[in-house]
């Protein structure tokens, strides 16, 4: 409406700072993008987003189409070893471990469903606790596969908000890809714990990080703090 001004929950300092660090770290690394999103986790709001490459607005017909994508929200990914919140959450959750319980890795080589998973360390027996700080793939399957379970998995997944968009503020948000348990291959159960088999976007992960951080309760990201009148 005329006179009302709109107030965001980007905090000017930061937004900076993040854009400053992001462009010195693509650079480094030779990455061909990157994107830092910092979040309060109790409420939601989204402090800074930051994407590399970026582009000037005040020039947008020269830009190119790939630097003018929002790539925290419109691109998505594997997730990795990140995604292992997921499954050790969950479990915990269900109360079908505790965090000294104990999984033998293996020594770094396991043999499911016709395939080998590596550790890229040859861990023996480790505790759930350490199987997240370790980053223990063995070990997250194995809390999948002897007390989660492929449906209580998916649950998770979905819980966390996986599969579907944030419904942040922004436009072109794509949901990633996350297949129902009932399609799942036998070896899933195996991959998709440490981060293989699913697709996310970075939004996502930030979300799902957050609501670690906020005693498991998940947030929907808000980029609006409030409207002024005049």
């Amino acid at each position: 409406k005329p006179g009302q001004t709109v107030v965001l929950t980007i905090d000017q300092s930061i937004q900076y700072a993040a854009e400053q660090s992001l462009l010195a770290a693509v650079q480094r690394s030779h990455a061909k993008s990157g994107s830092v999103i910092v979040l309060d986790p109790r409420s939601g709001e989204i402090l800074a987003l930051a994407n590399a490459p970026t582009f000037d607005p005040n020039n947008v017909s020269e830009a190119k189409p790939e630097t003018r994508a929002n790539w925290a929200l419109q691109n998505i990914y594997e997730p990795g070893s990140t995604f292992k919140i997921v499954v050790a959450s969950g479990a915990l959750n269900e109360g079908k471990t505790k965090l000294s319980d104990r999984f033998f890795c293996e020594n770094g080589a396991f043999a499911y469903a016709g395939r080998i998973l590596h550790d890229h360390d040859p861990y023996g027996s480790l505790t759930v606790e350490q199987i997240i700080t370790k980053s223990s793939n063995i070990g997250a399957a194995k809390i999948a596969i002897e007390r989660l379970g492929a449906n209580s998995l998916y649950n998770y997944i979905s819980d966390f908000g996986f599969g579907k968009r944030t419904g942040v503020l922004l436009p072109g948000e794509v949901g990633g890809i996350v297949y129902p348990a009932q399609k799942w291959a036998k070896v899933s159960l195996a991959q998709i714990p440490m981060g293989h088999g699913v697709c996310v976007t970075r939004l996502q992960m930030a979300m799902a990080m957050s609501a670690i951080a906020n005693h498991g309760m998940l947030m929907r990201p808000m980029l609006v703090d409030r409207l002024e009148d005049s």
